[in-house]
């Protein structure tokens, strides 16, 4: 176990097999599609394995029985060689050079490769004559591979750049629309990618592309399943859990909570590889599936309207195709870019999304939080620490100001041009990323509880209210007696009023109460 290498970013399996990297075995996922399945699509976050799996299938396709000796398809399919059409597009330089040039030398030298000379000029007329004289030259069926077939436009709608985005999108859908036709020269068809845009015309020209993304036969060939964990890293899990103080059993179930719960059928659930090869490399429980790219763009469609609830949301099917270019719903963005994931799935075609684990949620409300109250996340983090420690000990005094401190880096004109949802949003996500049990607007039957917030010894249970008073709101949040359902709790209970001011740019007022003592405990 001390000399096992791990695969982190390699994404040719080759490499992974000649040079005794772990491979978690992913196989039999290749076996089904090449025996049940010609043209295929697949969606999954970056960093999931995808491109890895897309190579596995690439070396199937090219014969290399050798690399597979000992994993499941070894001995249950024939290995034949096909000429292979194998584009990685976050690998072309799009942002400085045109698409559809740089695809055109794509082909030309995949053509070159093999010995052969394109004639043609047009996108479509190159890629139909390449597809053509591969299969002329060997006899076999051309095998297809795209990875990353959106990376071009989420590049420039990372930018805001919608025109740009627009005309990704074009050079795209005329590069497949040719693929229809050339039904006659291809063995199997295999495009992977994080979205799927309605109007990227792609599904529309392939139209016969099964899309299995959330097919629950397919629900786990990408990611590492609980069994998977357990048999490929046990010792290792041992060997951390004794550095750490743990049982076998404590330690696979912080590792669960940490980075399991990635789902695509709402059952089966699967672990980050990214994630998971990084905290067996270091052994040591930190956000790493969430350090490979900061989620700006998607900040930015939140903050329009600091929208701030993700979590726990029901939506329908119908989301899960809503990617229009200039009209982006963030949580289904979300969805297909990984920070949030399907929990459950409803008979009626309903999904419960959330975030998958631990390590996404905290990450993601910590940028979050840090763009709504103009913060670095450094600071951010700083901020979170240090509150819980005044909530721990109910430094009761002390609340207001960590409060008001939130506030501290926010222009004046956005709190002038602001309401309730404004400070509401800021408080609420601070609150959640103190790691305690929070609840927000939780259900009453007298009304809405802005938030709750549970210690180990103390309940505090928080009514905003904006250029009205302290007072109000803390006589609101008695006479509808939300403190009731908690009273025989065990736990100290403060009812806080809190006014925040957009003159003065934070808390004006604010007051408590102590509804319920323990005995004399405290």
């Amino acid at each position: 176990m001390e000399n096992q290498k791990y695969p982190i970013g390699l994404q040719s399996f080759s490499e992974v097999r000649g040079g005794n990297y772990l491979y978690i075995d992913k196989t039999e996922g290749v076996y089904n599609l090449v025996k049940e399945k010609k043209y295929v699509f697949l969606s999954r976050p970056r960093r999931f394995g995808k491109s890895l799996f897309l190579n596995t299938l690439k070396s199937f396709y090219q014969g290399r029985k050798e690399l597979f000796e000992g994993l499941f398809i070894y001995d249950k399919m024939p290995f034949e060689a096909h000429p292979i059409i194998h584009i990685s597009f976050d690998k072309l330089d799009y942002a400085s050079i045109d698409l559809a040039l740089l695809l055109k030398k794509e082909l030309r030298h995949i053509a070159i490769e093999n010995t052969l000379s394109l004639l043609g000029e047009g996108l479509k007329e190159l890629f139909y004559e390449l597809c053509e004289k591969l299969h002329a030259q060997t006899g076999k069926k051309v095998v297809i591979l795209i990875d990353e077939y959106d990376h071009p436009i989420l590049h420039f709608l990372e930018k805001l750049n919608y025109d740009k985005a627009e005309e990704m999108r074009e050079t795209i859908r005329d590069f497949y629309s040719v693929i229809k036709s050339l039904d006659d020269h291809i063995q199997f068809f295999f495009l992977t990618g994080i979205s799927r845009f309605t109007k990227v015309g792609l599904f529309s020209v392939l139209n016969n592309i099964d899309d299995i993304s959330f097919q629950r036969k397919y629900a786990t060939i990408c990611g590492y399943t609980q069994t998977e964990l357990e048999s490929y890293f046990s010792e290792k899990i041992a060997e951390i859990g004794q550095e750490q103080g743990l049982s076998y059993e404590a330690c696979i179930e912080k590792i669960k909570v940490m980075y399991n719960g990635y789902s695509w059928d709402g059952i089966q659930r699967v672990y980050a590889p990214f994630s998971t090869l990084k905290f067996m490399s270091e052994m040591e429980f930190k956000n790493h599936w969430f350090t490979t790219g900061t989620p700006h763009f998607l900040l930015k469609l939140l903050s329009p309207t600091f929208q701030y609830e993700v979590e726990d949301i029901w939506v329908r099917e119908s989301l899960f195709d809503n990617y229009d270019i200039r009209n982006l719903d963030p949580i289904s963005l979300m969805l297909q870019t990984g920070y949030l994931t399907i929990k459950e799935k409803k008979e009626d075609n309903r999904y419960l999304l959330n975030f998958p684990n631990q390590e996404v949620r905290e990450a993601f409300l910590q940028f979050l939080g840090g763009e709504y109250a103009k913060k670095q996340p450094y600071k951010m983090d700083n901020w979170v620490y240090d509150f819980v420690d005044v909530l721990k000990v109910a430094d009761i005094e002390r609340i207001p100001k960590m409060i008001h401190n939130l506030f501290s880096d926010i222009p004046y004109h956005l709190f002038k041009d602001n309401h309730e949802n404004f400070y509401h949003a800021i408080t609420f996500i601070a609150m959640k990323l103190v790691g305690i049990h929070i609840l927000c607007e939780q259900p009453h039957k007298d009304g809405r509880i802005d938030a709750i917030v549970h210690t180990d010894k103390y309940i505090y249970i928080f009514e905003f209210k904006i250029n009205a008073s302290a007072k109000i709101a803390l006589q609101q949040a008695k006479d509808k007696n939300y403190h009731v359902p908690y009273l025989h709790s065990g736990k100290q209970i403060f009812v806080c009023g809190v006014n925040f001011s957009q003159e003065k740019k934070g808390i004006a007022d604010w007051e408590y109460e102590i509804l319920s003592h323990i005995n004399g405990s405290y």
